[in-house]
């Protein structure tokens, strides 16, 4: 994903408390309701990386993210440290390679968040997401893609709220998508959804 202007923000709230308890079910079910097709070359991926976190991710003297990048052969580049998305205080991190790599990186990218939740609560865009931002991930998403991912008449996002007990919402204004970290077997399997809709 390599364009930013006119993007949509989907967010993700938890609903079934339980749901989080059921990670291989859960991923049974997504795997069900997600069309997946063969993806052909690299795919560039764009998250948001909380300020805190930017750090621990990198390393010292960027150690953590050479390493990464030669464990997965993905390439990871993260914006300047006072680089923030508009209208927010986080950093840009782009990813590119091809979809498994990509998702080994996130999965690391990931538990650094989780690692350094923020000291001081806030409230995420329109109220409704939750404070806890180390239990969130932020993807920016083009418009001219959005619609593939949510599905027709937001199908999609509507089945996979069903099954998994999650809220998920579009949103102009932050220009990403986010949802919860908890289940990450689940979200696995939606980030192969996105990326094979850019």
């Amino acid at each position: 994903m390599t364009k930013e202007d006119g993007a949509g923000h989907v967010n993700v709230d938890e609903v079934n408390g339980d749901a989080v308890h059921h990670k291989g079910e859960i991923a049974s079910k997504i795997c069900e309701v997600t069309p997946l097709k063969p993806a052909k070359g690299n795919v560039h991926f764009k998250i948001l990386v909380p300020s805190i976190a930017a750090g621990a991710i990198i390393g010292k003297g960027g150690e953590a993210i050479t390493e990464i990048q030669n464990q997965t052969s993905a390439k990871v580049k993260m914006s300047k440290a006072n680089a923030f998305y508009p209208g927010t205080t986080e950093r840009v991190c782009l990813i590119v390679g091809t979809i498994e790599s990509i998702l080994r990186v996130f999965q690391y990218i990931s538990e650094k968040i989780y690692e350094k939740p923020e000291s001081v609560p806030r409230t995420g865009c329109e109220g409704r997401i939750p404070t806890e931002r180390h239990k969130q991930v932020k993807i920016l998403v083009p418009n001219s893609t959005a619609g593939m991912i949510i599905g027709k008449g937001g199908s999609f996002i509507k089945e996979l709220k069903d099954t998994t007990g999650v809220f998920i919402q579009v949103s102009q204004n932050l220009k990403s998508l986010i949802w919860l970290k908890d289940a990450l077997l689940w979200q696995v399997n939606f980030l192969k959804h996105v990326m094979l809709s850019l």
